[in-house]
């Protein structure tokens, strides 16, 4: 049997070997199939089922005192239904200025498998939807950085791409913010989970050869979390757990807009879609969260 020691010295050797190769059936001068004609195969929206309908008082006499939806998806997931409704509830929310956790207070959400059985307005289809990052993504080994015993992550907190709520924060809007909170207090780089009212953890400026900045990508950030209460401590387990439903390995940026909506934003179009470029922002805090808006907002533990 292989003692710990020796595991440490063939994973180490494993990790300096070259991935192995990835070879062409048929061989290549054969080859049918392009990378350029595949992507242009799948650039088109695919649309499954209509999702959510808008019922109650707003869609049959055009306003009410709450906010009735229907889900036509009892049978997602539960981290699929949590993803959802924490998209909904937060963009009504940012919407109506209402805190997150009053949102469903004002926003009631019914899930079933059937859709509405009264008047309705149709909001949201379920869908697939392209990817605007097309690129070839060269896999790499994870860069292991000591921690010395402190909880520390360290990941791309906001990324210039359009999210899944179709906003475009910019590098412009990126940097503006990160000169903005360089003269603020470092008290108030906050880290909360899922964007709630407990301070978690804390920005660093730097740590071990690592600078929190903004560059060509978006704004990478590095996070110390919390080791005095259970909450940060349950992240920090959750961010190594192996059961991939409870695992926690993606950021969440929480901004305002100053000066307003309208000074800091634009709408944007293509001949697909349109979405919502934020030329300004200021940031409020980052999140620990399982659902990202920006999928590609994922960090990496130090050991």
């Amino acid at each position: 049997m292989l003692d710990k020691e020796e595991i440490k010295k063939l994973t180490k050797k494993g990790m300096e070997k070259a991935y192995l190769p990835v070879p062409s059936h048929g061989g290549l001068k054969t080859a049918r199939f392009t990378l350029e004609d595949v992507q242009q195969c799948f650039k088109q929206p695919a649309l499954l089922r209509d999702l959510v309908y808008l019922v109650g008082g707003v869609a049959v006499h055009g306003k009410g005192n709450d906010v009735d939806l229907v889900i036509r998806g009892d049978d997602l997931s539960e981290p699929q239904r949590e993803a959802l409704l924490f998209r909904l509830y937060r963009a009504f929310g940012d919407y109506f200025n209402i805190p997150y956790d009053m949102t469903p207070k004002h926003l009631h959400v019914t899930f079933n498998n059937y859709g509405p059985f009264t008047d309705h307005v149709l909001l949201y289809h379920l869908a697939i939807v392209p990817s605007e990052d097309r690129s070839i993504h060269e896999m790499e080994a994870m860069k292991s950085v000591s921690s010395n015993g402190e909880w520390i992550v360290y990941g791309y907190g906001s990324i210039d791409a359009i999210d899944l709520e179709g906003d475009e924060i910019t590098i412009d809007a990126l940097k503006g913010m990160w000169e903005e909170m360089q003269k603020t207090p470092k008290k108030y780089w906050n880290v909360m989970n899922e964007h709630g009212g407990v301070q978690v953890g804390e920005i660093l400026p730097e740590w071990n050869g690592l600078k929190t900045h903004v560059d060509e990508k978006g704004f990478f950030v590095i996070v110390k979390l919390r080791k005095d209460i259970d909450a940060a401590r349950r992240i920090w387990e959750a961010i190594h757990s192996d059961n991939e439903a409870e695992r926690i390995k993606s950021f969440s940026i929480h901004i305002e807009y100053p000066g307003g909506v309208q000074n800091c934003t634009e709408k944007v179009c293509d001949k697909n879609r349109c979405w919502r470029k934020i030329t300004k922002a200021r940031f409020l805090e980052l999140s620990f969260t399982r659902n990202p808006a920006n999928p590609l907002c994922i960090f990496k533990p130090a050991f």
